[in-house]
């Protein structure tokens, strides 16, 4: 909190007693200077004001209210009114003709009795206003009056400091059980949004559609923020799981009931599923309105391989194309609950795509869920629940159907609610993101979480990356200051092999296997990096598949497993893991069969490699070529005067510039385009 407005929540003591006598009396108190009770409107409205010392140049008040009573039938108790100032703020009628420097001047001709003019000045940063400067409040209020009465003034009144509420948690009956938002047991194990609350960003203006059956729109804590007009599909069957992800996403906040969404003052459009063409109609509707498209479903959690019906796909392909107005609806997909079976989401082709964001679940000790599934197209994590081991081991408080809640929402199908309530904070701070920039956001913002955990590794452009958490846990005061700051990255670049043919025997049970390099020429900044894998096999679960950049980052795709399937047909596996790093040098395919009894062959591999043009970082100048000498006196100078862009270490920065960042920068200088 400000430390002015603490002031005023702590009145002194002398004031506390005056605004006594004003209650118990309604009379005037004794004070030193001139007390005034009047009706005045400081820019949000009448308000019944009692001035404390209305002969002084600034007095503080208490607002006795208008009324009795409110619309609500409830007394309206008085409080801290705002500080008032014997200056009086002026705006010029737009007709009005007077020049902004005489306009003080002019207005003052009308001959106004009384006030002594001690100073007029023009505000020149808002032409046609200007202020007036008079001796006391008293006269101030008689001067703003009289200027109201003057045809050539549009406005006038006294100057005024409101008092302005800090923005404060939800204040639901229930708040309190949701941890995930406001973690009162440990502050650093939650998504972080009051920050974001507090900067203004609520989802206001966004639309976050729940793709699946029909939520209970007219539960109280979600039907203000239900889109009637952008909902498709009946609500016939009202299901408890997707009225619970509706409120993790934008629950209303403050209006006496339950609790709160992370983005409680988005609107939630009903997009119901059903068969294939009609969820990949769902999928594509109202992209210019549903900005983002929360999915907490997906094939069985079975170690199969599993395969997107086109008609699905097409419904995607269409929002990342024409949504928001050509920069794409953000599509957010529970990662898959697994992980106690040891199934994968690389062979979920929903979460493995570069369009849709893989969202994994941590508890509430800030742990991989138990049931959190590996899988390297998996790029965040949020909170759920899933602790096995803590003493808390909290699950999510959210709405449910007959218009009541529960204490039992969990699994990624929580997660992703939560992950999409926060995209929606993202879009409002910054609208003009595509659907790559907000990917680039949440991994630029994410924080370490799962603390000690063996699997975190650094990938070649220094990002953290673990093959539950992706990135790390979903930070929602990052992101959003992030997202203010981020300038969209270039258009798409692409990179693809075609298929390599190959007809390679693989060695039966034997975890050698083959490994296939496979040469990009290309320098692209790596976002998504697709794998297809075509090979003959009658047990599919045999085959153990990695790619391993010219960086060194691995990703495994497929490991050794229970499925009896046969054969991967041109199967797309995707990766995240290698965010940031360069596409150019050879990458290594290794695919191994690890049971006995049946024989496979690799028939053919393609691989392609999106995102932006690389260019050549150490060229700081924008000159062309290799970095040179006055590459490096540019960096020096930009990183001197704290220029943002010099701000190297980590990726992404971290607001300081220190030796870490010149000898970042010395890197890239080294290795040149």
């Amino acid at each position: 909190m400000p430390p002015r407005a603490q002031a005023r929540m702590s009145p002194p003591n002398a004031r506390a007693a005056a605004v006594a006598l004003v209650l118990a009396c309604g009379v005037a108190f004794a004070a030193s200077g001139q007390p005034m009770q009047r009706t005045l409107d400081v820019g949000f409205g009448p308000q019944r004001l009692w001035i404390v010392d209305a002969s002084a140049a600034v007095s503080e008040s208490v607002d006795l209210g208008l009324g009795e009573v409110d619309k609500s039938g409830l007394a309206r108790p008085a409080q801290d009114g705002p500080i008032l100032a014997a200056r009086v703020v002026v705006r010029a009628a737009t007709d009005a003709p007077i020049t902004e420097r005489r306009a003080a001047d002019n207005a003052l001709a009308i001959g106004v009795a009384g006030p002594t003019i001690v100073a007029h000045e023009s505000l020149h940063a808002l032409p046609g206003w200007w202020t007036v400067e008079t001796t006391s409040i008293a006269e101030a209020i008689a001067l703003a009056d009289a200027l109201r009465a003057d045809p050539r003034v549009a406005y006038a009144a006294v100057d005024a400091d409101p008092v302005w509420s800090t923005r404060t948690l939800p204040s639901d009956p229930n708040f309190w059980r949701q941890w995930h938002l406001s973690n009162a047991a440990d502050p650093l194990f939650d998504a972080n949004v009051e920050p974001a609350w507090d900067a203004g960003f609520t989802g206001s203006g966004i639309t976050i559609g729940i793709v699946e059956l029909s939520f209970q729109r007219t539960h109280p804590d979600l039907a203000p923020n239900y889109d009637a007009v952008n909902s498709v599909g009946t609500d016939a069957f009202i299901d408890s799981h997707a009225t619970s992800v509706a409120g993790v996403a934008a629950a209303v906040a403050n209006n006496g009931t339950g609790g709160s969404g992370a983005a409680y003052n988005a609107h939630l459009a009903r997009l119901v599923y059903g068969s294939n063409s009609v969820t990949g109609s769902v999928l594509a509707h109202a992209g210019d309105i549903i900005g983002v498209k929360n999915n907490s479903w997906g094939p069985a959690d079975n170690n199969l391989v599993s395969v997107m019906p086109p008609e699905i796909a097409a419904g995607i392909e269409q929002g990342i194309a024409t949504g928001r107005g050509g920069l794409g609806t953000i599509y957010v997909w529970a990662a898959g609950n697994g992980g106690n079976v040891s199934d994968r989401s690389d062979y979920d082709p929903f979460v493995s795509w570069r369009y849709t964001i893989g969202v994994n679940a941590i508890d509430d000790d800030d742990d991989a869920s138990y049931y959190a599934e590996d899988g390297s197209g998996v790029l965040v994590a949020a909170h759920s629940s899933g602790d096995q081991s803590g003493t808390l081991n909290r699950k999510i408080y959210t709405t449910t159907t007959s218009s009541s809640y529960t204490t039992g929402f969990g699994g990624t199908s929580s997660a992703a609610p939560l992950a999409s309530g926060v995209v929606a904070l993202i879009l409002q701070a910054n609208p003009a993101l595509t659907w790559r920039d907000v990917q680039h956001v949440l991994v630029n913002s994410a924080r370490e979480c799962d603390f000690g955990a063996e699997e975190w590794i650094t990938n070649g452009a220094g990002h953290l990356i673990h093959p539950r958490n992706g990135f790390g846990a979903i930070d929602a005061a990052a992101a959003v200051a992030l997202a203010q700051s981020w300038e969209n990255v270039g258009p798409e670049s692409s990179f693809d092999t075609g298929d390599v043919v190959l007809d390679l025997a693989l060695p039966d049970n034997d975890p050698a296997g083959v490994n296939v390099p496979i040469a990009v020429s290309a320098d692209i900044s790596v976002e998504h990096v697709e794998l297809y894998v075509t090979a003959t096999t009658l047990y599919r679960g045999d085959l153990y598949i990695t790619i391993t950049s010219p960086a060194g980052t691995p990703s495994i795709l497929a490991v050794n497993r229970s499925d009896s399937g046969d054969n991967y047909d041109a199967y797309r596996f995707t990766t995240v893991r290698n965010w940031d790093e360069s596409s150019l040098g050879t990458w290594t395919v290794h695919v191994s069969d690890r049971g006995a009894g049946d024989v496979a062959t690799l028939d053919a591999l393609r691989l392609v490699v999106y995102g932006a043009e690389a260019g050549c970082p150490g060229d700081w100048d924008g000159s062309g070529g290799q970095p040179n000498s006055g590459d490096f006196l540019a960096y020096l100078n930009d990183w001197a005067a704290h220029e943002p862009d010099a701000d190297l270490a980590p990726p992404g920065g971290d607001g300081s510039w220190d030796s870490s960042d010149f000898l970042a920068y010395l890197n890239l200088y080294v290795q040149g385009c």
